[in-house]
């Protein structure tokens, strides 16, 4: 199999070669994971629309769209040119792209290919996306150009998909072929991993339902399922390498309805959610629990009208917020419970008759669900026991981690045929009566902030790794709102103290921003237990935001910075905020920059872009910025539309 470009290839002089040759299948792919299956077409839904509907919109962004005939074609003929650079099953090929047409173009071309992929962000540090890429060792990487200096460090073959769009007038526009079966890799998403680099989570197509169904098994009427059809337009939001997006795109597509692309940022700046739901129809929108309640309390969210349906998953779903939800929306909510490891475990239907009764999970209407104990007995009535889920038909394992899958990934005793496995989640649960149960907490480490599974090993590591750092713990706490909030120990060295900006710089060489802790905390000594183990229970609950954390402190100096001040230590929650604290250096994260602009837009009656507070990170620079704006100077002073701030999760 041919990994770099050939020569007669009229696109090779379009891609850059940062990569030895190298083989392709290796490790676990350099097993047959699918002999005695039927070769499946994991896009023989979408193809029924193609046939059915040609000329309808399959996706929008912005002032751009495309229709399923077009769609169609031009997919074909990537999967060609990808189908002659040896991508095909067991093959992974690494995508890394803006939400657009072209990132469309190119997943749809890898899955028409038989190919795997590997969503990568380009948010995320090159330390990361490094380690990302000579772990999956993939074929190529799908880009747009001004990302190809993110991977720079990387030994990979990156093609540039605009430069390649040209030459694909020249492929077959006819449907191609592969050798797909049940059980070939699907997708790796990577997630946080408590060994101090992230672990790749093997998901596989399946021949019982249709492959590309993410979260969902929509033929199962019984299931109580959200069911998209034609007219449904549902926004897509979600980032790339968050397994749900996977969901938003396909389902219209597999439909007949419509894909919504948000812009690139957009999904963290929630008044211009709104006003995209409310200008392209949207029917169906996804929210982890805590983006929804920011999301609600938008000034304009009761013109929603067109949404029926909001699917949540990644948090627990508080009474306040689903109360509050329907005394706003007329419209539903369908909440999952899954995991990467355990995609579209369970659903619940949460309508206007039901939704006050309590969260459960069913395992009568979905996928097998036990609560078991230490020794693999399920547990009585009322008793408390670690919840595990079928995973066989969805998931292989860890990529390139053998001793991981086969801990946590477990030979069913409940079912005879042979392979069959559970995954243990590490969710702990209450078996309430009728097959009913409860998560009530877990067993290890793991956290979700804000949606995002973090485990806090991970941080841990990476901070440890520091030489100013001797020791560290790092804990998850409940903020005033119910949300996740890091919290970081730190036992400084004996070589020096630390300076908090200093840590957050040298974490965000190696983390996403959604793990960089909120609040770090200098202590003499770390408690610890009887057994040599720092004992996390003693720790102490920071009572605000360390003075190191801070500058030294600034008053405001007019009434504008007085109003920028006394919205700050609202959200934040903090108190004495200077005007040269920086936001996202004192708790600040995108959930509370969206607030601090919703309420700066109603006490100033003007139209603050979110990206302000990611580019004037301080009052003193934010109040010059929309002081600007108020005298009319203010698009002078802002970069162009189409540049992007940055993710600080």
């Amino acid at each position: 199999m041919q990994q770099n470009a050939d020569q007669n290839d009229p696109s090779s002089g379009n891609e850059k070669v940062l990569k030895r040759e190298s083989p392709v299948f290796m490790s676990d792919r350099s097993r047959d994971h699918s002999e005695d299956h039927d070769c499946i077409d994991p896009l023989k839904e979408f193809m029924a629309q193609v046939d059915r509907r040609p000329e309808a919109i399959a996706a929008v962004f912005e002032n751009e769209h495309i229709t399923y005939r077009e769609l169609n074609r031009r997919t074909n003929q990537l999967c060609q040119l990808l189908q002659r650079k040896g991508i095909g099953p067991e093959t992974i090929v690494g995508v890394c792209f803006d939400r657009s047409i072209p990132g469309i173009l190119s997943i749809l071309g890898v899955i028409k290919a038989g190919g795997c992929l590997l969503p990568l962000e380009s948010s995320y540090p090159r330390d990361r996306l490094a380690y990302m890429i000579e772990d999956s060792q993939p074929v190529l990487v799908l880009t747009q150009e001004r990302y190809f200096e993110v991977f720079e460090n990387c030994d990979v073959t990156m093609i540039d998909f605009n430069s390649i769009e040209r030459d694909l007038g020249r492929e077959s526009c006819q449907k191609p072929t592969n050798r797909l079966k049940a059980g070939n890799l699907r997708v790796i998403f990577y997630t946080s991993g408590s060994t101090g680099q992230p672990k790749g989570v093997m998901e596989i197509y399946r021949k019982t339902v249709p492959p590309l169904d993410s979260e969902q098994g929509q033929n199962s009427a019984e299931t109580q399922l959200l069911k998209v059809v034609s007219t449904d337009r549902v926004l897509v939001k979600c980032p790339m390498s968050f397994a749900p997006f996977l969901w938003e795109l396909m389902e219209p597509l597999l439909a007949g309805g419509t894909a919504i692309l948000a812009k690139s940022g957009g999904e963290q700046d929630f008044s211009y959610l709104v006003r995209l739901i409310i200008n392209e129809l949207v029917t169906i929108s996804h929210f982890v629990p805590s983006s929804l309640r920011v999301f609600l309390d938008q000034p304009d969210i009761k013109d929603c009208t067109s949404l029926t349906s909001v699917c949540c998953s990644g948090e627990i779903l508080a009474d306040t917020i689903r109360e509050r939800f329907f005394a706003t929306l007329n419209a539903d909510i369908f909440l999952t419970y899954a995991a990467t490891e355990a995609p579209g475990a369970t659903w619940i239907h949460l309508h206007r008759d039901n939704f006050q009764q309590p969260l459960r999970l069913d395992q009568k209407k979905t996928t097998k669900v036990y609560v078991l104990d230490s020794t693999g007995t399920p547990v009585p009535v009322h008793q408390k026991g670690e919840l595990y889920v079928e995973a066989s038909e969805r998931v292989r394992g860890y990529f390139h981690q053998p001793a991981l899958t086969a801990e946590k990934f477990v030979p069913d005793p409940f079912r005879s045929r042979p392979g069959t496995r559970l995954y243990r989640t590490g969710d702990l649960a209450t078996h309430l009566p009728n097959a009913n149960f409860q998560v009530v907490g877990r067993k290890d480490q793991q956290v979700k902030v804000r949606g995002f599974r973090v485990e806090l090993g991970e941080i841990e590591a990476s901070l440890g790794r520091h030489p100013c750092v001797h020791n560290v713990a790092v804990l998850s706490r409940k903020d005033s709102q119910g949300d996740n909030r890091l919290i970081a120990y730190i036992l400084p060295a004996s070589n020096g103290h630390p300076e908090v900006s200093h840590l957050r710089t040298y974490l965000r060489t190696q983390l996403p921003e959604y793990m960089i802790p909120a609040v770090f905390m200098f202590l003499e000594v770390l408690p610890l237990t009887p057994n040599g183990k720092v004992d996390k229970r003693a720790l102490p609950v920071p009572e605000g935001i360390n003075h190191s954390q801070r500058t030294t402190y600034v008053a405001p100096r007019n009434v504008l910075e007085e109003l920028l001040v006394k919205v700050w230590q609202e959200v934040i929650t903090v108190e004495k905020i200077g005007i040269h604290d920086h936001f996202f250096d004192i708790g600040g994260q995108s959930l509370l920059a969206t607030q601090v602009i919703a309420r700066l837009r109603q006490a100033l009656d003007l139209d603050i872009p979110l990206r302000i507070i990611f580019e004037h990170p301080t009052v003193a620079q934010l109040a010059n910025v929309i002081d600007a704006q108020l005298s009319n100077t203010f698009s002078d002073l802002l970069p162009d539309e189409t540049e992007h701030f940055p993710n600080h999760t």
